[in-house]
């Protein structure tokens, strides 16, 4: 019974207890990190692949296009449709649709920790011969709207959108001339890019061939996809520490996914796609 007790005072020691309230301290910093809420978040993502970027920034969205069909992303039925978020701040969306037939597309979005912004790496699987992916960029107008009440992109809202492309650079003006603002992006090299009309997007293939007599432009790209090539894009505001080209991109993507790889690969793994019926 004595030698009881005196593990017992043993164990509680001051120093001791010292450890187990630092212990639950620490605990409950790194709990209340890893779920905060970011009240100013680097963009916003839509079931879909409809991203756009905080205070009405502008908007990057996808498309399909196989042979001479096309459906914008939010229009895919998908065999199994998957969002994985707060892992980093990332999420992982799965498409699949009968216009891939048994193929997939992986989209992978990760914050930029330099810079408010967002780099996507879309990676496809089994895909048919022909398959395009459309982007689409644009729709900013500097307009601020309550946390979680941003509206979606409107042609009106392209009408002082300015575009300047280099290659894969590319550098979006808009505003009034007296306060003018900038975002750039990186898109992959062999999209076929010009200037398109917002408000002709009643599918990608009637978008990219809607041609850049508009008052309302948006810039679109056409990308041919190929089986499990990597393909990357970032829209971001340029700073001292973020200043991007299309050869940075997948270094940049494999450092900010480093503290979740193994969870990205099993995801990927675990969740690809092996053709089967469609979910509606």
């Amino acid at each position: 019974m004595n030698t009881k007790l005196k593990q017992k005072n043993k164990s509680n020691s001051p120093f001791e207890k010292l450890g187990r309230w630092i212990g639950i301290l620490l605990f409950l910093f790194l709990w209340s990190n890893l779920h905060a809420t970011d009240p100013n978040p680097p963009f916003k993502g839509k079931r879909g692949g409809v991203f756009y970027m905080p205070e009405q920034a502008g908007q990057l969205t996808f498309g399909l296009v196989v042979g001479n069909e096309s459906k914008w992303l939010s229009e895919t039925r998908s065999r199994k449709s998957s969002v994985v978020k707060n892992i980093a701040g990332a999420c992982l969306y799965e498409i699949g649709d009968p216009l891939l037939g048994k193929g997939t597309l992986l989209f992978t979005v990760v914050p930029l920790k330099d810079s408010q912004g967002v780099i996507v790496e879309v990676e496809g699987r089994q895909l048919p011969s022909g398959t395009f992916l459309l982007w689409s960029h644009g729709g900013a107008s500097g307009a601020i709207h309550p946390a979680g009440n941003e509206p979606a992109v409107k042609p009106e809202d392209c009408i002082y959108n300015v575009f300047s492309v280099e290659e894969s650079a590319l550098t979006l003006y808009y505003g009034e001339s007296m306060n003018l603002k900038v975002i750039q992006a990186v898109m992959p090299v062999t999209s076929d890019i010009r200037l398109a009309d917002e408000r002709q997007k009643e599918s990608p293939l009637v978008y990219f061939h809607s041609g850049k007599k508009t008052g309302t432009p948006s810039l679109a790209g056409l990308l041919p996809l190929q089986e499990e090539k990597k393909e990357y894009f970032c829209v971001y505001r340029q700073n001292e520490r973020a200043d991007y080209n299309r050869f940075m991109l997948p270094a940049l993507f494999e450092q900010l996914t480093i503290p979740f790889a193994s969870l990205l690969r099993n995801f990927k793994s675990d969740h690809s796609l092996k053709g089967g019926e469609n979910e509606k």
